[in-house]
């Protein structure tokens, strides 16, 4: 019998470490297709189980989340702990961060949201 554990860490790792939305779609598509390809089909309830408990145990793990407008590496941002990187294009410029009930929000679209609610007070 095949490792269902080292299936959903494998998933859970590939998805989290995919740089956008795009790519987490093509991690999962490659995941069936393993899947498929080894005849493993009757194992996907028990993969599904672990592979929830293995994205707990990962949540309970991350300290913060920080979105960046441009590509940047986790340890750019270890300052701010145990942090997971995701782009977020949208953002223009600078960075939001998320850790522990805390939520800074360094980023061009912030200030301009902003600027724009400061405007229409007057």
């Amino acid at each position: 019998m095949k490792n269902i554990s080292a299936y959903a860490r494998a998933l859970v790792d590939s998805y989290r470490a995919a740089s956008s939305p795009r790519a987490a779609s093509v991690v999962l598509d490659r995941f069936v297709s393993v899947l498929t390809a080894e005849r493993l089909q009757p194992l996907v309830p028990a993969l599904l189980e672990a592979v929830e408990r293995e994205a707990h145990t990962y949540e309970k793990k991350v300290q913060g989340t920080v979105r960046v407008a441009h590509p940047h590496s986790a340890k750019e941002f270890e300052q701010f702990g145990d942090v997971i990187v995701a782009e977020q294009p949208e953002l223009l410029g600078g960075f939001t961060l998320r850790r522990e009930g805390v939520a800074v929000d360094a980023s061009v679209q912030g200030a301009l949201t902003t600027l724009g609610l400061l405007m229409k007070k007057d």
